[in-house]
Order: structure tokens, then C-alpha cells, then sequence
């Protein structure tokens, strides 16, 4: 038996290798899967501001709808989003009497 076949008796064989693969297909995270198709937070919120002035809609749906069209929870989808997208979507939801406005200074 040669070294390679010895140490893949050794490490491989007696363990739980498949499991620990299956483990970790299932523990990638969200952000990981968002990452892959957007080389960062700036390029996904670029995508979310895109979407929103093509379809007419708000900033609160197309996140909703990238999160539902993606089967990624909402909460995770959540860490990608920037100051911006956070303003607009706080604003949008005061308009829409979703939350209590935060007073602010009309210039």
C-alpha cells in the first residue's frame, strides 16, 4: 500500500465524509449564494435600484421579490442592503402609513 492509499485509509475511510459534505451544503449561508451572483453589496443594491425604476415598483417589493424569485429568507437578503436602500424604504413606508414618521426638516 503506498503513502496516498494509506492516508486515504487512514483520514478518509473511517469518517463521516459524506455527512460533513452534506453538512456543509446545507450551512452555506445566504449572503454566500447573493455573493455569487453579485460580486458585492454595492452591485446587488445597484440590481435592487434597476429593478425598482424598470417594474414601477418599491424599493420594500423588489427586495421582497429578489428574496421570494431566489428562495432566500428576507432577514438574510436584509444585510445586503445600504444606507440608501434603507432611507428610501423607511420613507416609502411612512408615505404608506406603515410606520410613524420620523420628524424631518423641510427645506
Amino acid at each position: 500500500m503506498n503513502e496516498i492509499d494509506q492516508w486515504i485509509e487512514e483520514n478518509i475511510s473511517n469518517s463521516n465524509l459524506f455527512e460533513d459534505v452534506i453538512e456543509t451544503e446545507e450551512n452555506l449561508t445566504d449572503s454566500l449564494v447573493i455573493t455569487k451572483e453579485y460580486l458585492n453589496k454595492e452591485d446587488w443594491c445597484n440590481y435592487i435600484h434597476k429593478f425598482v425604476s424598470d417594474n414601477k415598483c418599491s424599493y420594500m417589493e423588489a427586495v421582497i421579490d429578489y428574496s421570494e424569485t431566489n428562495g432566500i429568507e428576507v432577514e438574510m437578503v436584509s444585510k445586503l442592503v445600504n444606507d440608501t436602500i434603507k432611507e428610501l424604504i423607511r420613507i416609502e413606508a411612512e408615505e404608506n402609513n406603515m410606520m410613524r414618521p420620523i420628524g424631518r426638516l423641510e427645506f
